[in-house]
């Protein structure tokens, strides 16, 4: 078993237990870890107060991404493949990044989707998202682990991802849920 696979293994199955906080009352959970060399990991986990095949349809509907995600400014399937591009701009105190990545999309039954890297500005990239039933709702779970190609310190990447990913995932939120 590779370390990817192992990675993704742990995940579905942190994903398919009860969160440790409440989220019905808006709270989103992250944890946050470093990641091989000069990358980082994270899941965050949020409640959405919409059936799991609601959320399904605008999860899986990856062109919208740009309205869900600040940071992504395009957000594309590629013709005639199962093959997400993307483009966004992160900024890093005083760097601006612009960043490309070509994904190999993979759906479970409404359900998971897993995300594999297979170009671009990442020398790893993998993201799993994961809907489950829960109280009135949907638990998102959003799982992701990725090392940059440019040299940007594995504290910062782990900083970022602490502190936006919950506001990305808030925006995501008002998004879907209006």
């Amino acid at each position: 078993m590779n370390q990817a696979t192992a990675w993704l293994d742990r995940i579905a199955k942190a994903c398919n237990t009860e969160p440790s906080v409440s989220l019905g009352d808006g709270h989103i959970s992250v944890k946050t870890e470093p990641w091989g060399l000069g990358g980082g990991s994270a899941i965050a986990q949020l409640y959405l107060p919409l059936s799991r095949q609601q959320c399904w349809q605008k999860v899986s509907n990856y062109s919208q991404w740009v309205n869900y995600f600040p940071d992504i400014t395009y957000s594309q399937v590629l013709p005639k493949s199962q093959q997400l591009y993307q483009k966004g701009i992160k900024d890093f105190i005083l760097l601006r990044v612009e960043v490309e990545i070509y994904l190999q999309i993979r759906e479970t039954g409404n359900q998971a989707i897993e995300f594999e890297l297979l170009k671009g500005s990442f020398s790893e990239f993998l993201a799993y998202l994961h809907l489950q039933d829960y109280q009135q709702g949907t638990l998102l779970s959003y799982a992701v682990q990725a090392t940059p190609n440019f040299p940007i310190p594995a504290p910062l990447i782990e900083q970022a991802l602490k502190l936006e990913l919950p506001a990305n995932m808030r925006h995501m939120r008002q998004v879907l849920c209006p």
